[in-house]
């Protein structure tokens, strides 16, 4: 089976797409690199200007390249999505149709294995029989499956290293927000959380 893009008639592949940028926007890109490379050095209010200048013009070439690149992959992301939905489209009835026939196989091959255990335990096995696989050119798997139905069992049985545990960033946040409100002069805190504040400068996109 093939999916196929076309473009009119004529078969969509990357060798036959030119990937490029205007060669006056990429002698800006570096001019501004160039005059910002200037900047070493903050130590007063003069050069503290200078940079945030500086910081400015670059995220507005930044914004810019995001921009075009958001721009250029449009066409592209369309073409994935339309691709996807078609392979979705014609797959998912026979991915649906492949998973009722395994079920069907899993529920035969399991009666098959408690028959084999029978036998075994009753000493009437065929060791012939005993090495025969009972999925000829196929294999059988018994995936364990696991399902948390209690959290504190498993940390009062010292089992915590069984669990991922990651942080709710927001959560986090809501409640450090929400501490502030009550007591805006008090250190927020959370229990087994370090909470630390860090300094960042946000400059506005200039021309």
């Amino acid at each position: 089976m093939q999916i196929v893009p076309f473009v009119g008639k004529t078969v969509l592949s990357s060798d036959a797409v030119t990937i490029q940028i205007n060669s006056r926007d990429q002698d800006r890109a570096d001019d501004l690199i160039l005059s910002t490379s200037a900047v070493t050095v903050v130590r007063d209010e003069h050069t503290y200007q200078l940079a945030r200048d500086a910081a400015g013009q670059l995220k507005a070439m930044l914004n810019e390249i995001g921009d075009s690149e958001k721009s250029a992959k449009r066409p592209f992301t369309a073409i994935g999505t339309k691709i996807g939905q078609l392979a979705k489209d014609v797959g998912g009835p026979v991915k649906a149709e492949h998973d009722r026939i395994l079920r069907l196989c899993s529920a035969y091959v399991t009666k098959l294995e408690a028959e084999r255990e029978t036998l075994k335990a009753a000493g009437q096995l065929d060791q012939t029989e005993a090495d025969k696989s009972l999925v000829p050119g196929g294999r059988v798997t018994h995936p364990w499956k696991f399902e948390l139905i209690d959290v504190e069992a498993v940390i009062k049985g010292g089992a915590k290293r069984l669990l991922r545990i990651e942080l709710d960033i927001l959560a986090c946040q809501d409640s450090v927000r929400a501490q502030l409100e009550i007591a805006p002069d008090q250190p927020p805190s959370l229990p087994g959380i370090k909470v630390t504040r860090e300094t960042k400068v946000i400059v506005r996109a200039t021309v």
